[in-house]
């Protein structure tokens, strides 16, 4: 009956330690934010993106793509 109180403790302790781990940290680092405005775009630079398509032609997979209002 103790050993079991112990497995059962033990286990809890896990379950505790990986509930506290920050799982953002374990994201993929390289996304970035791409971001598209018709008034102040420009697609030769990219910062902002004048239209989508240029936008998407330069995003990568994982990549998050923002309009401008």
């Amino acid at each position: 009956m103790n050993v079991r109180k112990r497995g059962l403790a033990l286990l809890m302790c896990i379950c505790m330690i990986f509930t506290l781990l920050p799982f953002s940290a374990l994201a993929d680092e390289t996304a970035k934010v791409l971001y598209v405005d018709a008034n102040k775009g420009n697609d030769t630079t990219g910062v902002p993106f004048a239209t989508v398509e240029a936008a998407v032609a330069a995003a990568n997979s994982g990549d998050t793509i923002q309009l401008a209002e």
